[in-house]
């Protein structure tokens, strides 16, 4: 992702043009909110003709503009001299536009105006916004000298021979119509409504923005109704406080009357927490059904393919997995059972290690030769004249030791020295041979594994397989997962054993008990040690003594505490990872509740015990002497945390907003990583790609300070300005970094993410609620009204805890029936649905009750790059009468959702059962006749169609069957590349759900910058020789730049497939 970019195109005769157009670059920098890029047109004329009217000679450090989609632009700026108050040929070219404004060069009588009127219908005919400039500048007003420029756009007077030259004053405005074009282009851009958010990226980023700005909503209105109502009932206390605790509840007495307004003001918030649930749930639910019906078009493989693991016995055999789950609904189109591959596997990891070896001593060498050749240039050039290169011989190539064992008398070490890159080069092919001669021979003798990816026909039967029984061993649970990508698989837990995960499970839960108790521990000497009051004690100093520190008391404890936080999570992601979970997006899930039950123990439980061990002490003291003194202690504690909490808020709220002014992140992975550890172009590369959102790192901190906000803001209303502060930056910031700056990729679940949000918010409303009977307990003194403030609040926690789940009853299911055919009418997701006003957040509001297809309709949904008709094949597929359908709770649920339909999940556990028995019949019949049958039984094996009733010999194939047809034919390399054989979608299936190892190609792409002294041309000769079907350099997108380090063109994807596909032709 990016910043708003802005394309610079110019045409310049005599170079006076050229002069403005950088000025006009030198203002877009200075702003630093747009990417700015400069080009020029495509010259038109000829040589000849340039030379007859005397025209500069062109800047060929400035490439020439295309406005194709290597060309990526949000707006442009255009300059060119007039022609009969016109644009240039050259100009009206080229043009192709999206947004753009004017700046010319003219004469005084003619074209400072006309020339950018008459360049308007071009801008109408291309659909350009035009950006108009104003008299944005003092110097259009300046009568003392003549100057260019107009309200359409800065410039230059000049005349048809070019000898007046841009004044100052010209250049001035011209830097000013720079600045003011990145502002409006900048505001522009990011003034798109949230929705773009969902259309553009993904689910999950739109549900985050939706969840920060209800928070920023909610504590706006809570600082307005707690400083008008709360604040001035906390004055009204007795106790005479002198800090802050004297505009918290703490200035109340134990027990008094007051705190039923903060009991209504703390139900108040609950009920509009709920409410904001309840308000969102439809709307996901309709995104979700719409994400869900869409993934056919975007992945079809991924939406139609079942993991299973924990195959045992005849199920590890794909023809008898095939034959159990062919009873579902269309049949199954494929089965791949996993297989052993730690040979391989080590073969490539060795072959990787090469490879990256002869790219960094091949790039060395290339610098080498670059400066050689611009020292032999500089001392050539200043000795006399004409072509250095003919004279100037490559330097000698770059040698290393090497040892080996030799089998003559006995083992025997020998060393010898050799050629670093030509061994490198030999080493490589030679490994890629073996990995190709290793698939050939050995694939069909690898063990199968316990695990296996099933691809049916229909995505109903993926939704009905994952619910249901795959065997019937007794805890042993086979895990089943849907929609998965290749990349998200963690291969090494895929084939454990449901043995081998409950006790990794165990173990990892046992890890993060004692990482609890130490952390725990850790926080409370924190919070009771590290300030600066505790310590002058200990050192017996009076704290009246040193002012400074008597300023920073209540920040210290905030400042250590939210930083030792900061480790939690990568030991955590360690522990989560090592229970076996599959996918990576699990851990993520896992380690995000798990942090934040982290968070909330050590950062908000343990400081409300005490600040103090000293004070524990005195207060277990107090109850040996006066057990009923308890009850004020605990009071005093609870109520006295309120500053604590406001300083830990605003610590993170600053640190937060400093990084990223300063770009510590970004600094470290962009600059300081990719000068000090990249030294070939994938390295840097790889360094330089865009960071992802880390939302299992930073979402359960946001979800801390809603915790902590949401639970004090009535006792103590301060926080809010803080809360409010701390979401408003967040959210303006998220809003941004999701449409410019974060790699979507690295957050897409499909909308997932939204459920572990809403288990954080409800675990957020289970803490407090807590909390606020603790606080109705302690306050208690044997009343009627008392007791019954207790009671409320009791009420409110089960109310929330009812709310809960109810709510996870109706959004449990993973997906929808598309299978429906009774099709789809958009009409009725509507306004009509349980729950939904129409009043959505984020959603443009044009009617009181609007559909999901007109609000996306007014948010260009259609206009997605998929294809026009997107909407229409999404209403054809999607059948949302499940979701108007509703339990007792008045929940939308789904039809088939096993929680919800309990005979349609037995009826589906018959099923398989009795296609299990089936199997199993079948098997010994089978093995009595042939036991070396079950390739050609694979292959042979007729798909059942639940349909029509028939079999379908053309889907069903096995990994047996596609290798020895495809990768072990003569050309299967590259035989899954469209250019070959035509199977392209066959192995595109194959490949999104096969371990990657077995479809290693044997061909390795050696990425180095390019040589442009021509030094290097018989080295890469000789290497082309050597790799010849193992290997080949590629030197596309990098350089060598004038301080001899390796740069690379940022808008060059290195796409190693496509390069794959180039070299196979």
């Amino acid at each position: 992702m990016r910043k708003p970019s802005v394309l610079v195109v110019y045409y310049s005769t005599y170079g006076f043009v050229k002069t403005l157009a950088h000025k006009i670059v030198e203002g877009l920098n200075k702003t630093d909110l747009v990417d700015v890029k400069l080009r020029q047109f495509p010259e038109t004329l000829n040589e000849e003709i340039l030379k007859r009217i005397h025209a500069q000679p062109r800047d060929k450090s400035v490439l020439d503009v295309t406005l194709g989609d290597d060309e990526p632009a949000d707006a442009f700026l255009f300059n060119f001299s007039t022609r009969y108050v016109g644009a240039p040929a050259q100009v009206k070219d080229t043009l192709m536009g999206k947004m753009g404004g004017t700046f010319f060069t003219a004469s005084q009588t003619r074209g400072q105006e006309t020339t950018a009127l008459s360049f308007l219908p071009n801008f109408a005919h291309h659909g350009i916004t035009y950006v108009r400039f104003g008299y944005g500048n003092k110097f259009f007003f300046d009568l003392a000298e003549v100057i260019g420029g107009s309200p359409y756009g800065s410039g230059t007077i000049t005349d048809s021979d070019g000898s007046r030259k841009s004044s100052e004053k010209e250049l001035e405005i011209t830097l000013s119509q720079g600045e003011t074009f990145s502002k409006i282009i900048a505001r522009t851009v990011l003034s798109v409504p949230e929705i773009e958010i969902f259309t553009k990226n993904n689910l999950d980023e739109y549900m985050v923005i939706r969840v920060m700005r209800f928070k920023m909503l909610f504590f706006a209105l809570a600082t307005v109704v707690s400083l008008c109502l709360v604040l001035p009932v906390n004055l009204k206390g007795d106790k005479a406080t002198t800090d802050m605790r004297k505009l918290s509840a703490a200035n109340l007495e134990r027990g008094s009357r007051y705190m039923w307004v903060h009991l209504l003001y703390y139900s108040i918030s609950v009920f509009a927490i709920v409410g904001f649930v309840f308000n969102e749930i439809p709307l996901y639910i309709k995104l979700r059904q719409m994400v869900i019906a869409n993934s056919l078009e975007k992945s079809p493989s991924r939406a139609l393919t079942l993991f299973i693991g924990g195959l045992e016995g005849d199920l590890k055999d794909e023809e008898k997995l095939c034959n159990t789950l062919s009873v579902l609904p269309g049949g199954v189109k494929r089965v791949v059972i996993n297989r052993e591959t730690y040979v391989i596997d080590s073969m490539i990891a060795k072959r990787d290690k090469v490879a990256l070896k002869l790219e960094m001593a091949l790039t060395k060498y290339i610098i080498k030769c670059r400066k050689v050749y611009d020292k032999y240039l500089k001392k050539f050039v200043n000795s006399s004249g004409g072509n250095p290169i003919e004279a100037l011989e490559p330097p000698p190539l770059p040698k290393k030791y090497i040892f080996f064992m030799e089998n003559k008398k006995g083992k025997e070490i020998v060393f010898e020295k050799v050629e670093e890159i030509t061994h490198y080069a030999m080493v490589l092919a030679d490994m890629n041979r073996q990995i190709i001669e290793y698939r050939n021979n050995e694939f069909n003798k690898l063990p199968k594994q316990p695990s296996g990816f099933v691809t049916f026909n229909k995505q109903i039967a993926v939704h009905m397989a994952a619910q249901s029984l795959i065997n019937r061993s007794f805890l042993k649970v086979s895990p089943k997962l849907i929609n998965t990508s290749n990349d998200e698989i963690i291969w090494e837990n895929v084939n454990l054993s449901p043995l081998s995960r409950n006790s990794k499970k165990y173990i990892s839960d046992i890890a993060t008990i004692l990482i609890a108790v130490t952390w725990g521990t850790l926080s409370l000497f924190i919070t009771s040690f590290a300030n600066p009051n505790f310590l002058l004690k200990f050192i017996n100093i009076d704290m009246d003594d040193i002012v400074l520190l008597s300023k920073l008391n209540g920040f210290v404890p905030a400042i250590v505490l939210s930083y030792v936080v900061e480790t939690l999570p990568s030991i955590l992601r360690y522990f989560v990872k090592l229970e076996g979970k599959v996918r990576n997006s699990d851990i993520d899930f896992e380690l995000s509740q798990r942090y934040f039950v982290f968070l909330a123990f050590t950062v908000f439980i343990l400081p409300q015990i005490s600040t103090s061990v000293v004070e524990l002490v005195s207060v277990f003291k107090d109850f040996l002497l006066n057990p009923q003194s308890v009850l004020g202690n605990i009071n005093d504690l609870a109520m006295s945390s309120g500053p604590f909490f406001i300083s830990y808020v605003l610590v993170k709220a600053c640190t937060s907003i400093i990084n990223d002014l300063l770009f510590v992140p970004d600094l470290l992975s962009r600059v300081i990583k990719p000068y000090f550890f990249s030294n070939t172009p994938r390295q840097k590369f790889m360094l330089e790609q865009p960071i992802g959102f880390e939302w299992a790192k930073d979402v359960p901190v946001h979800f801390l300070i809603f915790l902590i906000g949401f639970t004090y803001s009535a006792l103590a209303p301060l926080i809010n300005i803080f809360c409010l502060c701390y979401y408003l930056y967040n959210y303006l910031k998220y809003r941004y970094n999701f449409m410019y700056v974060y790699n979507d990729s690295k957050f897409s679940y499909d909308g997932l993410s939204f459920r572990s949000m809403l288990d954080l918010s409800f675990l957020s409303l289970y803490i407090s609620g807590v909390v606020w009977i603790i606080i109705m307990v302690v306050n208690i003194k044997v009343k009627s009204s008392e007791i019954a403030r207790i009671l409320i609040t009791f009420c409110l926690l089960l109310f929330t805890r009812y709310v809960y789940t109810s709510i996870k009853k109706g959004i449990t299911t993973e997906g929808i029936n598309r299978d429906n055919s009774d099709g789809f009418n958009q009409n009725q997701i509507s306004s009509e649905s349980p729950g939904y006003t129409g009043q959505s957040q984020g959603f443009p509001k044009t009617k009181d009750k609007m559909t999901i297809e007109e609000m996306l309709k007014e948010a260009n949904m259609k206009s997605r790059p998929k294809s026009a008709s997107m909407g229409v094949r999404w209403a054809d597929e999607v059948n949302p009468e499940a979701f108007n359908e509703t339990t007792n709770d008045h929940i939308p649920k789904i039809d088939y959702d096993p929680r919800l339909s309990r005979p349609f999940r037995y009826s589906v556990e018959m099923k398989l059962s009795e296609g299990m028995e089936h199997t199993h019949n079948s098997t010994n019949s089978d093995n009595s006749n042939n036991s070396n049958s079950v390739i050609e039984n694979e292959i042979n094996t007729p798909e059942y169609n639940t349909d029509s009733g028939t079999t379908n010999e053309t889907e069903f194939g096995t990994v047996s069957q596609m290798l020895r047809n495809e990768i072990l034919s003569p050309d299967y390399r590259f035989s899954h590349y469209p250019n070959k054989n035509g199977n392209e979608e066959f192995w595109h299936d194959k490949k999104a759900f096969m371990k990657p190892s077995l479809l290693d190609l044997g061909f390795s792409i050696i990425w180095v910058p390019k040589d442009v002294t021509g030094l290097c041309n018989t080295l890469f000769q000789t290497l082309d020789d050597t790799g010849g079907e193992y290997f080949t350099i590629f030197s596309e997108g990098a350089n060598v730049n004038p301080e001899n380090r390796v740069n690379i063109d940022f808008n060059y994807i290195f796409d190693e497939e496509k390069i794959l596909n180039e070299n196979s032709s």
